[in-house]
């Protein structure tokens, strides 16, 4: 599986926006700055990878055949489930990023559905 990097992905289209070199992607991560990787199987994209940063640390979207997201899972960094001071972090899970929410779309004879699973099993 193939990566490529770019400033935006457009979710009604599906394609991307302003394609980065590694080296520009890697500044704007280093920044804390959003940036868009997708991850391909020859020249069809399967995954979207947001790096947002401030909202959630990243989006990923699953794509179906259409380009379209049928699972999108937001993560987050560990002390964003707590504090922004990351009192009450357990030892040993700083810096690393958790699944925070999940939702699964379908379409069914009504139109568009989903199911939205967060981390507390709701």
């Amino acid at each position: 599986m193939k990566q490529e990097y770019y400033e935006y992905w457009d979710l009604q289209s599906g394609t991307p926006d302003g394609p980065l070199t590694e080296k520009e992607a890697k500044k704007l991560h280093d920044e804390q700055e959003m940036y868009v990787v997708v991850f391909k199987e020859g020249d069809t994209p399967k995954f979207v990878v947001k790096m947002q940063f401030r909202t959630w640390y990243c989006t990923v979207f699953h794509l179906n055949e259409n380009r379209r997201e049928k699972i999108i899972e937001a993560y987050s960094e560990m002390y964003d489930m707590y504090d922004k001071t990351g009192i009450g972090i357990p030892k040993g899970i700083e810096n690393q990023i958790f699944l925070r929410n999940r939702q699964e779309k379908y379409f069914d004879k009504e139109g568009w559905n989903s199911w939205l699973y967060e981390v507390s099993g709701k």
